[in-house]
């Protein structure tokens, strides 16, 4: 099966235990943004919420994972859901203190 963005963020967010905000920005106002947030927060030590990277992954609304090739010429059989997937990288990451 395949996965959109707003399926993986949605995952993400229900496993942080947050809210999912749907913010519609053009993208020429966004990465720019993200820039900025950039060169504001390095200087200072902190860790940017936004960069001009993220602003353009975002942004980028055909994101779809999808896996089916690799199962259809490899053979590739998938362990874990995207679910299980999602749930295990947010623990490590907050066990890991990235977030």
């Amino acid at each position: 099966r395949a996965y959109t963005i707003r399926e993986v963020a949605e995952t993400i967010a229900k496993y942080e235990g947050v809210g999912l905000k749907n913010i519609n920005l053009p993208r020429f106002l966004i990465i720019p943004i993200g820039f900025l947030v950039e060169q504001i927060s390095y200087p200072l030590g902190v860790r940017p919420f936004i960069t001009r990277y993220t602003a353009n992954w975002m942004g980028t609304n055909f994101w779809i994972y999808d896996i089916s090739k690799v199962k259809k010429e490899l053979g590739y059989k998938d362990k874990y859901t995207m679910d299980y997937g999602i749930k295990q990288t947010v623990k490590w990451y907050e066990e890991n203190k990235y977030i």
